[in-house]
């Protein structure tokens, strides 16, 4: 590269977390940051957690998840299997969940029925969804 040359390009390390995750947490916000976007964090909100979720010791991790809005508020459902080579389950989340870090020897996460906060990146589908659900249930 010539002296004085700017780099224009950017490079990202996928860690091992649901590439839906990595997209929303890290590449999403620096693609913003370095086109002078000002909306870099994702709207957040909190819902009723639907599903149990184990902590993982001293480590923090992210939960897709499928958010909807009910009769009682908004409810929260992490998606089964996270592996980061499972795209489809990356297609079905509109939400991700944070779980913090536990002490050490402890898997205590999320509680069923626990309100958790839940960073939504696809507004609507959230409705959507609830839109489907009450159709369905008036039939």
């Amino acid at each position: 590269m010539p002296n004085g040359a700017a780099c224009r390009s950017a490079c990202f390390r996928v860690i091992p977390q649901p590439l839906s995750c990595v997209f929303q947490k890290l590449v999403r916000p620096a693609l913003a940051h370095f086109t002078g976007s000002r909306a870099i964090e994702l709207p957040e909100l909190q819902a009723r957690l639907d599903a149990e979720v184990h902590g993982r010791p001293g480590r923090r991790y992210f939960v897709l998840a499928r958010l909807h809005c009910g009769p009682e508020g908004f409810v929260v459902k992490p998606l089964a299997n996270q592996c980061s080579a499972l795209v489809r389950i990356a297609a079905d989340a509109n939400a991700i969940v944070t779980v913090h870090e536990t002490p050490s020897g402890s898997t205590i996460g999320l509680r069923r029925d626990e309100m958790v906060g839940v960073e939504v990146f696809d507004w609507p589908s959230v409705f959507e969804s609830s839109r489907d659900e009450t159709l369905s249930a008036e039939e």
